[in-house]
């Protein structure tokens, strides 16, 4: 069982989005999401998470030109991988923090919640 945000969670993340590619409904997206999760057992960790042509990859480090940064503490990141906390509510409480270009974030909203399915199937395989 890989341990959240350990680098073969994202060996795991990454194997199970290759079963899940294709294209969104409104056309493929083509989205770079840079992820800071703080107060992890490890500290604050950063990482990316790509969309391309309906492909998802993601890894730990920095994104080259992201279009968003989404900021949240361990606790938040937890509780949405688990399904616990919606996204949406957590944004309205400021519980996570979104900057950059929102506008391209609204444009790709179906396949940002593409990787809600993704995410889930790596709960009950993931340790916190």
């Amino acid at each position: 069982m890989a341990r959240y945000l350990s680098p073969e969670w994202f060996d795991d993340l990454n194997a199970a989005a290759r079963q899940r590619t294709q294209p969104a409904p409104a056309g493929p997206a083509r989205l770079s999401l840079q992820q800071v999760v703080t107060g992890t057992p490890d500290g604050d960790v950063r990482y990316w998470v790509r969309l391309d042509g309906g492909t998802v990859r993601a890894g730990l480090g920095e994104a080259e030109t992201p279009d968003a940064v989404i900021s949240q503490s361990y606790q938040t990141a937890v509780g949405v991988v688990r399904g616990d906390i919606r996204v949406q509510t957590a944004l309205m409480s400021g519980d996570i923090r979104l900057t950059g270009n929102i506008a391209t974030l609204i444009e790709h909203q179906e396949a940002i919640r593409g990787l809600d399915t993704t995410f889930s199937e790596l709960r009950e395989r993931t340790s916190y």
